[in-house]
């Protein structure tokens, strides 16, 4: 263990990935043991790990072994959340300002990622690309208006970038 700083420590460990079960393994290199009590023990592992395809909250289980491998020290479980890409941009302008009328809204995004084609899915497997708007003050009403009681279709035109859905 070397001293790296004012009342910091550094080891190296060798970091040990197995794909079937996601278990990444951290050993101590060094002869002098991962130090305990009031000194924090802190790793980053650097553009090795693929995040979640889907943003989320994702609990992570850290467990520390003894040197046979198999009596448990400690273990500590945490959760990481996990965010979408954000839009690069996006802009809404409303037609009609007045009060509980109907109006038009008209949606503007750029995306860092490309959205797949939102056709009918004839399988499971089939990608299907979704936008989705959630409109999330209690200003709006329930049913943005409409006369839908449950899920409905709403007139939606797209104007540059996206494509008409055909199987509707």
């Amino acid at each position: 263990m070397k001293k790296s700083g004012a009342g910091s420590y550094s080891t190296s460990a060798d970091c040990v990935v197995n794909p079937i079960d996601n278990i990444i393994t951290i050993t101590n290199r060094d002869d002098i043991a991962f130090p305990a009590g009031d000194l924090a023990n802190n790793f980053r592992i650097n553009n090795k790990v693929t995040a979640p395809t889907e943003s989320g909250t994702y609990l992570i289980d850290i467990t520390s072994y003894d040197t046979d491998g198999k009596k448990i020290l400690e273990s500590f479980s945490a959760y990481v959340i996990i965010a979408s890409a954000q839009l690069l941009d996006c802009s809404i302008t409303s037609y009609l300002m007045n009060a509980n009328a109907i109006s038009i809204l008209d949606i503007s995004l750029t995306t860092l990622n490309e959205i797949p084609a939102g056709e009918a899915q004839s399988k499971a497997s089939d990608e299907q690309g979704q936008i989705e708007i959630t409109f999330s003050t209690s200003s709006w009403a329930t049913n943005l208006g409409t006369t839908c009681t449950s899920i409905c279709d709403i007139p939606c035109k797209p104007i540059y970038g996206i494509q008409p859905s055909t199987n509707t």
